[in-house]
C-alpha cells in the first residue's frame, strides 16, 4: 500500500502548504523505510531472548481472607445493610418517581 502526502494530509483534515508537503514526502518516505526494516527483521527467537535473565516470579499461597466489607458498610454514609447506597446517576428522575427531569 502506498500512502502519498496529499492521502495523509487528506485523511487528517490538514492543510498543507508546498514547503510542508515536501518536507512530510521525506519525513513519510524515512518512515516507511524504517517500518519496511522492521518488516525483515528476524524476530524468530527474539521474545525467548527477552526473557532470558528475567527473575522468576514470586508466587504467594492463596489463603481465603475475611472480608472487611462489614466493617466498610459500619462507616459509609448510606447502606442497605448489605451494600453501599449512592445518588442515582442515570434516570435520577425515574427512579425519584416526581418526573422532574434535571
Amino acid at each position: 500500500m502506498e500512502l502519498s502526502v496529499d492521502q495523509v494530509a487528506r485523511l487528517a483534515c490538514l492543510t498543507l502548504t508546498p514547503a510542508e508537503q515536501r518536507e512530510m514526502s521525506a519525513q513519510l518516505e524515512r518512515i516507511v523505510a524504517y517500518v519496511q526494516q522492521l518488516r525483515e527483521a528476524d524476530v524468530a527467537n527474539s521474545f525467548d531472548e527477552a526473557l532470558r535473565g528475567a527473575p522468576e516470579p514470586e508466587w504467594r499461597a492463596d489463603e481465603a481472607v475475611q472480608s472487611e466489607g462489614a466493617r466498610l458498610l459500619e462507616h459509609a454514609p448510606h447502606t442497605d445493610g448489605r451494600f453501599f447506597l449512592v445518588p442515582a446517576v442515570f434516570g435520577a428522575a425515574e427512579s425519584r418517581g416526581d418526573g422532574d427531569r434535571a
